[in-house]
């Protein structure tokens, strides 16, 4: 579970209003409505910045910013119990991420993933930085017989911003290590 900073978002937020409420009421001589609406709109146009662009600038990291941003097309390998562990399997994700929300898809030779859920479980305590989700994988058809539409759950250890590792489990009982490094961050 990743904890918010609330405390320091309605910090902010207000130090935001209060601050462009009297300058526009005492700078540019705004009467009261006027100023509050001038402030209403500022504060939004700042959440939504902060929401779709700017959580992202490293000066927010950690102290507001709990969690990384993955943002892009990762590559590497996943090692199966489906085939015995005999072989690895390459693979392709790409993830799109927001302040809000997260998403992964992952494509192999024979199929495509897509999260379902998908959350942070970061406790800095503990020096615990995870990313868990739980997908559905739609095998191509000519795959479908070996290997049936399914559901299953990751969870990867944030060794950085560019390099995770984990687990994976099916309700098929099969399971298997996944090793990714970023080959691009996407900029959005």
């Amino acid at each position: 579970m990743v904890e918010y900073n609330v405390n320091r978002y309605i910090k902010i937020i207000s130090g935001i209003a209060i601050l462009s409420f009297i300058m526009f009421f005492f700078l540019f001589k705004l009467s009261v409505s006027e100023s509050i609406s001038w402030s209403i709109s500022v504060v939004t146009l700042f959440v939504v910045s902060f929401i779709f662009f700017a959580w992202k600038w490293k000066i927010f990291r950690k102290w507001l910013v709990p969690f990384p941003n993955l943002n892009g097309q990762w590559s590497g390998f996943i090692c199966s119990s489906h085939d015995g562990f005999c072989k690895t399997i390459p693979i392709k994700i790409v993830i799109k991420q927001s302040f809000l929300y997260i998403q992964v898809k992952l494509h192999t030779g024979e199929s495509q993933s897509n999260s379902i859920m998908a959350a942070f479980n970061i406790d800095n305590k503990r020096d615990i930085i995870q990313l868990g989700y739980l997908y559905q994988n739609d095998p191509k058809a000519k795959y479908q017989e070996k290997s049936p539409i399914h559901y299953g759950s990751v969870l990867f250890d944030i060794k950085s911003d560019n390099k995770m590792e984990g687990r994976y489990w099916t309700e098929r009982m099969t399971h298997g290590d996944i090793s990714i490094n970023k080959v691009i961050a996407v900029k959005k």
